[in-house]
């Protein structure tokens, strides 16, 4: 279990010094259907013969890579922070609970 602060004192690129950031996630975006590789795939499965493509049997990982979003509270720049694979992730308020970091 992973904690990280709601706001994070980091450098902005952008304002060239170090401001406070806000934290939280990034999701995964939409998928485009005007894609080649979607285009591509609806032609070749339309009419008739069935699936066309192998369908992916191997065994899913436990856990995904995290990936922070930082914005900055001056020029709202947006960067993104790798955190590492965990299995939870948690943004914790500046207070923090019990038996958790503080910052």
């Amino acid at each position: 279990m992973v904690f990280w602060p709601k706001t994070k004192r980091t450098y902005c690129r952008k304002c060239k010094k170090h401001t406070v950031h806000k934290v939280g996630t990034a999701k995964k975006g939409k998928e485009s259907s005007l894609s080649q590789g979607r285009r591509r795939y609806d032609r070749k499965q339309s009419g008739h013969g069935g699936q066309t493509k192998p369908i992916f049997h191997k065994k899913v990982k436990q856990t995904k890579k995290i990936v922070a979003k930082l914005t900055c509270s001056k020029c709202k720049q947006v960067r993104v922070s790798c955190v590492r694979r965990c299995k939870r992730f948690e943004i914790a308020d500046s207070k923090g609970k019990k038996n958790e970091p503080t910052w």
